[in-house]
């Protein structure tokens, strides 16, 4: 079985890194360069916003770094929870940032974007069917979820539909 090396920059995309520490991994010859770009830590506020927890230039610092790199050693570098959240929002957000880096760094490479977001009627389908706990745990501290409860208090930021 072959040995996969990941570069791992930092807990949460936008909170930093060292130079330092990015240009040493670098020199192991990672196969991909990685960061996940989540946290529930926050709570649901951001993904119900449809904003970033995290700040739009330390976001844009690191993905530059990460993107020139990537490309310079050949390289794929992936992103998880763009965004902080990973709804549609949060993916555009970091898209657009990912597009402006390469314009002003000229940069050209091939981009995946894989979005994750459920569509609001496959939802209320599922749960009508009584089938929406395949994606959908409930924690012990939390109430189960009613069709009122899920109408009316979430907040459909990637299809309003």
């Amino acid at each position: 079985m072959k040995c996969i090396k990941i570069l791992s920059t930092t807990a949460i995309l936008g909170y930093g890194f060292p130079l330092a520490s990015f240009e040493a991994g670098i020199k192991m010859k990672p196969d991909v360069i990685a960061v996940d770009a989540g946290s529930t830590d926050p709570g649901p506020y951001y993904l119900g916003a449809g904003i970033s927890f995290t700040d739009y230039l330390a976001v844009k610092r690191d993905l530059s770094i990460m993107i020139q790199a990537g490309i310079e050693h050949a390289i794929p570098v992936l992103i998880g929870s763009a965004g902080g959240s990973g709804a549609k929002p949060h993916l555009d957000w970091t898209v657009n940032i990912i597009n402006e880096i390469a314009v002003e760094k000229n940069l050209h490479f091939k981009m995946a974007v894989i979005e994750a977001d459920f569509d609001k009627k496959f939802v209320l389908e599922e749960f009508a069917k009584g089938r929406f706990d395949r994606f959908i745990r409930h924690l012990n501290v939390q109430k189960k979820i009613s069709l009122n409860r899920l109408t009316s208090s979430v907040r459909w930021v990637s299809n309003p539909s």
